[in-house]
């Protein structure tokens, strides 16, 4: 499945309409594909990718090892909160193993997320998300004592001069920056930490073999 032209196959988990997809493509990836859950979001991404090497596939992360061969793929990126979909930590393990496994010797994994390991009260529990003249979101974290802290969702959207509220609610995983850092290093990455906006970056890198 490896391209030889450009800078080989690219993978986003994850995808959504595909922002990093795109970015992917326009790098010089080829082909790029992209895995995601919602096949809505995949049919936006399909709008938007024009005549682009994208490849869009409507499956779970953890299947990765089902669409891409050991030590075929160049980059794979995780961006914007998505590993913390992920419902268990021994899940988030397992995905590093099927990254490692499928990326080329000198291959990287960028991760970006929100630590969300340290428990935040008060207004601290509000975080914006997006605003312009038609939409805001924010959200509020509501915790406990388990692994995962409860996330709820508001939306305003204005539609025809009203505005227009949709909630929803859904769990994520509190993952310490250094515990992935640890699971990284544990299946085989060099990792580097960053930082991305409010959202923390790693990057792991293969190692070629000596």
């Amino acid at each position: 499945m490896a391209d030889d032209s450009g800078l080989g196959l690219a993978v986003d988990l994850g995808s959504g309409p595909g922002f990093q997809t795109i970015a992917l493509s326009e790098m010089g990836y080829s082909p790029v594909l992209a895995l995601d859950t919602s096949e809505s979001l995949l049919k936006e991404l399909q709008l938007h990718q024009k005549e682009l090497p994208v490849r869009t596939i409507c499956a779970d992360l953890l299947d990765l090892s089902h669409f891409v061969s050991p030590a075929s793929v160049n980059a794979i990126v995780c961006m914007g909160d998505t590993i913390t979909h992920l419902e268990t930590k021994d899940a988030v393990e397992s995905l590093l193993g099927s990254v490692f496994d499928a990326l080329v010797p000198g291959g990287r994994l960028v991760i970006s997320y929100r630590d969300l390991s340290v428990e935040a009260t008060g207004l601290d529990r509000f975080i914006p998300v997006h605003a312009d003249e038609d939409k805001v979101m924010t959200c509020f974290l509501e915790f406990d004592k388990t692994d995962t802290v409860m996330v709820h969702d508001l939306v305003y959207s204005r539609v025809n001069h009203q505005w227009l509220l949709e909630k929803s609610s859904y769990r994520k995983l509190r993952l310490p920056i250094g515990w992935l850092d640890d699971a990284m290093v544990r299946v085989g990455f060099v990792v580097h930490k960053g930082q991305a906006g409010r959202l923390l970056r790693l990057v792991g890198r293969k190692p070629q073999p000596r």
